[in-house]
């Protein structure tokens, strides 16, 4: 028994001082502050609007999460790095699922992080060169018109309105059907929406629209 308490001693012993103090230091991480996420549009390409809900966050390509805006971020990598910001969004608007908005540029700049400093940004994308906006979608966002065909069973106009109005979010064009409760039905469909994707391939719907509504979309 004492040989056992002997080898159990200079197995601790050992153990014990095998660490430097610098070892045992703790990272002092720097802390990176998102508060929103803006989009820049041209004049063809709708309003600036968007739902951004969440961020991917990524130090020199290796990624940090997803992170709820608004947030702060511990980021332990500091000195110079790579930082880059992909806006995420809700997949349907009816589940938790979410995902990068694939039309979206990814935000990045080479910057440096101080451990104890807090950095804010507030990072802006843009629509991706590759995305189309011309024919055959123009009309779809209201500015050279409407694409739309109504339902002949609608019981209320269709109209489209270049001015600012109460009821209508975001800036430019807009379609307008007024609903009230003796004229409650209105349908209509874009011609353009034929050639749809069905392959499998992501096909995202952007559409602004007053939250106060509820709206019936059929594919």
């Amino acid at each position: 028994m004492k040989i056992q308490y002997l080898l159990i001693a200079i197995v601790f012993s050992l153990s014990f001082f095998s660490c430097t103090p610098d070892d045992q230091k703790a990272i002092v991480p720097a802390f990176l502050t998102i508060n929103d996420v803006s989009v820049k549009t041209t004049l063809n390409q709708g309003t600036s609007r968007d739902k951004i809900t969440d961020v991917n966050v990524f130090i020199n390509d290796q990624s940090l999460g997803t992170f709820e805006l608004p947030t702060s971020i511990p980021i332990q990598q500091t000195g110079n790095v790579n930082l880059k910001i992909r806006g995420v969004i809700n997949i349907d608007g009816q589940s938790n699922d979410r995902q990068d908005y694939p039309f979206y540029t990814t935000f990045s700049v080479d910057t440096t992080f101080i451990p104890e400093t807090e950095m804010i940004l507030n990072p802006e994308v843009q629509y991706a060169s590759t995305v189309i906006f011309d024919d055959p979608w123009s009309g779809e966002n209201f500015e050279t018109g409407i694409s739309f065909t109504v339902d002949p069973f609608s019981d209320t106009i269709f109209q489209r309105v270049t001015e600012a109005h109460e009821t209508i979010p975001g800036e430019g064009a807009a379609g307008l059907a007024y609903l009230t409760e003796d004229h409650d039905f209105f349908e209509a469909w874009s011609p353009t929406f034929s050639n749809i994707p069905r392959n499998g391939s992501a096909v995202f719907m952007e559409m602004d629209s007053n939250p106060l509504i509820i709206l019936q979309l059929v594919s």
